[in-house]
């Protein structure tokens, strides 16, 4: 495994954000990992998008913006809130 993503996805959880993990190791899932970490320039995992961020690596000060917004969102009535895009891990 890889602990970053696992820390990532639980932060995540726990924070209320809810993460969509892509296995890398499974082919339709590897294309689309490879594709959003071109867009970062990255080979860094985990590669993480969220509440309109994009980013690669354990980022807890990320997750928690993310959080953040969903929480504000929720409040102003706009809807569920941020959903992670993709928590990707080997």
């Amino acid at each position: 495994g890889c602990p970053q993503c696992e820390e990532t996805v639980a932060r995540m959880r726990r924070r209320g954000v809810r993460p969509r993990v892509l296995d890398v190791g499974e082919e339709e899932a590897g294309r689309q990992a490879r594709r959003l970490a071109d867009t970062l320039g990255s080979r860094r995992l985990p590669v993480v998008a969220a509440g309109g961020s994009v980013w690669s690596g354990y980022r807890p000060d990320r997750i928690d913006e993310a959080a953040g917004r969903q929480r504000r969102e929720a409040e102003a009535g706009r809807g569920p809130g941020v959903e992670a895009d993709r928590g990707l891990r080997p």
